[in-house]
């Protein structure tokens, strides 16, 4: 699990944070209010955001980016597998 806390100064050229998330490299995706979980094969992935993402395409028009835009956020990010 990993817990990040963003805090960017106020005059930073790029108050936001984001994550690559490669929408179509996962076997599920679910999308619910904060939270996006995505499973590929036995391996699953949680993430959740404080404040709203949009998702990012890349040159081909694939979503591949979560993006927050705000200077402030807290991340939570957990994976697990199958077995637990």
């Amino acid at each position: 699990m990993l817990v990040c806390i963003h805090h960017l100064p106020a005059d930073d050229a790029f108050p936001f944070s984001h994550a690559y998330f490669p929408r179509d490299a996962f076997d599920e995706l679910v999308e619910c209010t904060h939270w996006i979980c995505a499973r590929k094969g036995d391996g699953f992935l949680a993430l959740y955001s404080q404040h709203p993402y949009r998702w990012l395409q890349d040159q081909a028009g694939q979503a591949v980016e979560l993006r927050v835009d705000a200077p402030d956020n807290i991340r939570v990010c957990e994976v697990s597998d199958r077995a637990r």
